[in-house]
């Protein structure tokens, strides 16, 4: 889990350093620009159903954009536009969860209230911006990897031992702390070692098959995010401070 748990990590934070390249004002907008209309690349254009069975559009986040790569096309499984929304939904929920809870938590039901009010009426105080500040970056920070969650991104058994194989030779062993890091990457290297080297000749054609499968598909979901992303930002370039022109194709 650790190892595991260090290579995201340094996945992550490549992701955020392409991001960096733009102020945080161009990120921002780049946000406004996905919630004002760019959003229906991804969504379409996303309904409820009433009670009385009419229909009632519902806003874009601003988030969708970070489905890019993991909405379903031709090239790869995935998400619906629908479940994009049910898990956006899904996570407006936790959040306000997570804000109720610290509330309760502290005795501050009343601060609750407060930020409730504030937040409606469009005038929350400092304190109140910062709380959900805190709680937003955590959104983003998760919705910003979110295409490393699509299956395809889990290794193959021959991808874990080459990845391995590189940590056992590059990990220092120092002090005793790092010892015993490299002794257990050196231990799981030795049994999938011997895992693989156990494997039938049918299983380890299946094994090349998946591996060659997976690289393809992430290859394509990469790409889509990339686009989007790129896309979204020479928008702003072109457009400069005026107003956004968004033509939304609906894809449902």
């Amino acid at each position: 889990m650790e190892r595991a748990k260090r290579f995201k990590n340094r996945v992550f934070a490549q992701l955020y350093n392409d991001d960096e390249k733009y102020s945080p004002e161009t990120r921002y907008r780049a946000f406004l620009l996905v919630k004002n209309g760019k959003a229906g690349e991804i969504v379409g254009n996303p309904y409820i159903v009433d009670p009385y069975g009419q229909k009632q559009q519902l806003a874009y986040t601003g988030l969708e954009g970070y489905y890019a790569g993991s909405v379903r096309t031709s090239l790869y499984p995935g998400m619906t536009p629908e479940e994009v929304v049910r898990e956006e939904a899904h996570i407006g929920v936790e959040m306000l969860r997570t804000i109720k809870k610290h509330a309760i938590e502290r005795y501050t039901w009343a601060s609750f209230a407060k930020m409730k009010k504030g937040l409606e009426s469009g005038e929350p105080d400092i304190a109140d911006l910062k709380s959900i500040e805190i709680l937003w970056a955590e959104v983003v920070r998760r919705l910003h990897v979110r295409i490393y969650d699509n299956p395809e991104f889990a290794m193959t058994i021959t991808e874990q031992f080459e990845h391995l194989e590189k940590l056992v030779t590059i990990s220092p062993a120092r002090t005793e702390e790092e010892k015993a890091y490299k002794a257990v990457l050196q231990a799981e290297y030795e049994r999938l070692k011997t895992e693989i080297h156990n494997m039938s000749e049918e299983h380890k054609e299946h094994e090349r098959q998946e591996r060659k499968e997976r690289q393809s598909i992430r290859k394509e979901r990469l790409k889509a995010y990339n686009h989007f992303r790129d896309a979204t930002y020479a928008m702003l370039k072109k457009t400069g401070n005026n107003e956004y022109g968004i033509q939304v194709n609906d894809l449902q």
